[in-house]
């Protein structure tokens, strides 16, 4: 399973490190993310206020 976690702060990261534990995820992207979390997750570079991009991007 593929997952996206909109936001760039410390919660974020702590859910990214979450989600990676499970065997059942195989990639967590975060939008837009922080240099902390591109270490462990891929950052995609869209607002958390921009919803059409967002959705754009999980389809």
């Amino acid at each position: 399973m593929k997952l996206l976690v909109v936001g760039s702060g410390g919660r974020e990261h702590a859910v990214c490190q979450q989600f990676l534990k499970s065997s059942k995820v195989e990639k967590v992207y975060c939008a837009p993310g922080n240099g902390g979390i591109s270490q462990i997750a891929k950052n995609v570079d869209i607002a958390v206020s921009d919803f059409d991009r967002l959705v754009a991007f999980v389809k």
